[in-house]
């Protein structure tokens, strides 16, 4: 029996593949040994050279000092005298005040570099750079000390422990390193376990890296290790989580691990359905489901439990609520955790109907958990029914339960969702009751989001004051919602001084976020000198100002009224790929029309147009959409400088995907152009065009004006040779020619 159900899988996932066309998967792992051969060389060359001149390196004790010596190890310098050198002489982890004294970490002293020929990764200590790493996997984000370590430390002359390992190779995939993540694999896989490269596999699946997972399946291939159920389910979940060309791989990997007689667990089929999620393929799934061989090792329970869970980790919400409601029309109840799932997939889908019977469901079985009613109280909040939300609240006593600071900032995070920024002062005075409740990153962001929403930069500053006095750890976060507080309220002084006088902000706020809130201030100011300033700072910083930010930095030229230097910049954008953006162009063709300079208009608009046509689109994706404003714009230069000709080639050139307002728009620009000119040839052709697309009053007045034209021209019959005189026929009035 399990070898007709075997083969069943088998045959659908067989044909599943054939239909969809996918790529064998020795032929993607062949794919992933070309990129270990090739991919991996610049990355490994600065790891390479320092770790032929490291010495003194313990491979079995973590605290090792590279460079020799241990920490505390005196060396006597050129003058004679005998100093004591920490092993922590360069603590990438102490504060950037202690490295510079009083008034050194202002901004002009962020472009000094180290001395040339210095060897600083000597002195990193291997503990600094695991607790780095850790980091890394807790918070998502590579810092810039841990980029140093990772461009500068000798990690392919170092042996790494598992652990370790796994670390360095999740910073890596968060780094776009693929290549030499699959290269440092290679390069410790001195013994053959099959464990290490699981848990190498499970850290991509968790990050949804198909490359790197590919790519130690090869690497277990090359060494004869055979894949056990472990190693294909994580394969499985990469895949499926990855790119959406990567889930075909998923059931492939799939097909092969019944090919090769491992027997799939729950997880393993989980990871599956997910597959078929992202492909949308609900028929697929319940062909799977109901063609497991089920047994006391696999039941039917932990399957569709692991099935729900991941789909609901990985936002396929739908999926999760109809594998939960198949599971209840069976009669089976898999558990709390399993329920409250579901719970938060149908708070995501605003699915109230499914919401309230499982809550209902999960009552019938036992008492709630605080989990649970904070799935409700944020899936109220989500349906912006705030009344039935915080009567969750108030019953929660009632099923024993405690509420925690995650319980107010979901009661927060509702009032925002229903715009209900009265009811904020009354879940703050439930939290400053509560003993138990102290305010966290999170509630501070939702506040300060909230001040945004109203555009209330007092009542953030006290928030914000609030927060440093209950020791919150201010973050990028934090910064960038409190810059956009004072942008919205337009308090763009307050804005900008901000980053400049406060030294964490500058330390911790170096996104694309701050730098684009920050220039569009000095667009609201008009303060080009400080937009400049401040372009530069983080161009040092190692941010380049992005094709968002050359819009924000051309609004600063024209505010300024610097049509020139915006003129200027254009020309610069227009010689870089992929930093041009219609916007640009646009906002410069609204000055020049604001200011009578149709023919200025008339050349930025042929600039854009030999731009746009120089280049394929994908290298300036950016000058393709919208189009509706600049040509709009252009045919209004067109009729004001009296270029008849070059309004008709503007018309006729128009993108197709144009909608019927802009060319409605158009059209009688252009019909007041061939007035303006006694071209009633083109206006009868034009409005021959659109006459059955136009609103009727447009219609009207259109037809009215060509039907002067003709009559002024006297050309009764030629016009009425247009399309055979359709236009004159569809629209005439009694009167006939005559007005």
């Amino acid at each position: 029996m399990a070898t007709t159900v075997r083969g069943a899988l088998l045959g659908s996932t067989r044909a599943f593949v054939q239909r969809h066309g996918g790529q064998a998967v020795v032929a993607r792992a062949a794919q992933h040994s070309v990129a270990l051969a090739q991919g991996a060389a610049v990355e490994r060359s600065l790891s390479t050279r320092a770790g032929q001149q490291a010495t003194g390196l313990n491979d079995d004790d973590d605290d090792v000092v590279l460079g020799g010596g241990g920490a505390g190890e005196k060396k006597r310098n050129d003058d004679g005298n005998v100093h004591v050198h920490s092993s922590k002489a360069f603590n990438l982890l102490s504060h950037g005040e202690q490295k510079h004294p009083t008034g050194k970490h202002r901004p002009q002293y962020y472009d000094v570099h180290r001395p040339e020929n210095t060897s600083w990764w000597r002195n990193m200590d291997r503990a600094s750079f695991r607790k780095l790493l850790e980091e890394c996997m807790a918070t998502g984000r590579v810092s810039s000390p841990l980029r140093k370590y990772i461009a500068e430390f000798p990690i392919f002359a170092t042996k790494w422990k598992d652990q370790e390992l796994v670390l360095i190779v999740g910073a890596l995939i968060r780094m776009n390193k693929e290549s030499m993540a699959l290269e440092l694999l290679e390069n410790q896989m001195q013994k053959l376990e099959l464990n290490r490269l699981n848990r190498v596999i499970a850290e991509s699946a968790r990050l949804g890296n198909a490359e790197v997972a590919l790519g130690a399946l090869d690497i277990a291939r090359h060494f004869n290790l055979t894949p056990d159920v472990v190693t294909y389910t994580s394969a499985i979940h990469a895949c499926a989580r990855g790119k959406r060309e990567d889930i075909p791989t998923a059931l492939e990997l799939f097909s092969t691990m019944l090919e090769n007689n491992v027997k799939p667990n729950h997880r393993t089929y989980g990871a599956v359905v997910l597959a078929y999620a992202g492909l949308a393929m609900w028929e697929e799934i319940e062909a799977m489901l109901n063609s497991i061989p089920y047994d006391d090792s696999l039941s039917r329970e932990d399957v569709f439990a692991a099935a729900i869970i991941t789909c609901t980790k990985n936002f396929h919400y739908p999926t999760a609520t109809r594998l939960f409601r198949t599971l209840l029309d069976e009669g089976i109840y898999p558990g709390e955790k399993v329920c409250n799932a579901a719970m938060s997939a149908c708070a995501r889908t605003l699915d109230m109907e499914s919401l309230d019977m499982f809550y209902k469901m999960l009552k019938r079985h036992g008492k709630p958990s605080i989990y649970t009613l904070n799935t409700m109280i944020s899936a109220y909040g989500n349906a912006r029914q705030m009344e039935k939300a915080f009567e969750i609240y108030r019953k929660m006593p009632e099923h024993d339960v405690v509420p925690n600071i995650i319980t107010y900032n979901t009661l927060l995070t509702a009032c925002m969702r229903a715009r209900r920024m009265d009811m904020v002062p009354t879940v703050l005075e439930e939290i400053a009751a509560d003993p138990l409740a102290k305010w966290n990153d999170i509630t501070l962001n939702i506040l300060l989001n909230g001040c945004a929403m109203a555009r209330d930069a007092a009542q953030a500053e006290k928030y914000w004051q609030h927060a440093i006095d209950d020791s919150v750890y201010l973050d990028r976060r934090h910064f960038e919602a409190l810059l956009e507080v004072y942008h919205k309220a337009g308090e763009y002084a307050k804005c900008i001084d901000v980053w400049t006088s406060n030294y964490t902000c500058r330390r911790r706020a170096l996104t694309y976020k701050t730098l684009n809130c920050l220039i569009s201030a000095c667009a609201r100011l008009g303060d080009d000198g400080k937009a400049q300033s401040l372009l530069q700072e983080f161009e040092k910083r190692g941010l380049a100002p992005s094709a968002v930010t050359h819009n924000h930095i051309m609004e600063t030229y024209l505010a300024a009224d610097k049509p020139g230097d915006a003129r200027t910049h254009i020309h610069q954008l227009a010689q870089r790929d992929g930093l041009a953006t219609t916007y640009v162009f646009t906002q410069l063709m609204k000055y020049y029309l604001a200011h009578d300079c149709a023919e200025d208009a008339m050349q930025v608009f042929h600039l854009y147009v030999d731009t746009r046509s120089s280049r394929p689109k994908w290298m300036n994706p950016f000058l393709h959409y919208p189009s509706d404003a600049i040509y709009v714009l252009a045919a209004r230069a067109a009729l004001q400088a009296g270029e008849h000709a070059d309004l008709l080639d503007i018309y006729s050139t128009c993108p197709k995907p144009t909608s019927m307002a802009v060319k409605t728009e158009m059209a009688k620009l252009v019909i007041e152009s061939c007035d303006k000119a006694d071209d009633w040839q083109n206006a009868v052709s034009i409005f021959d065009q659109i006459t059955h697309t136009i609103d009727d009053d447009t219609n009207v007045e259109l037809y009215e004006t060509v039907v002067k034209m003709v009559a002024r021209a006297g050309e009764f019959e030629k016009a009425l040779d247009v399309n055979g005189g359709e236009w004159y026929r569809n629209n005439r009035l009694d009167r006939g020619w005559g007005f």
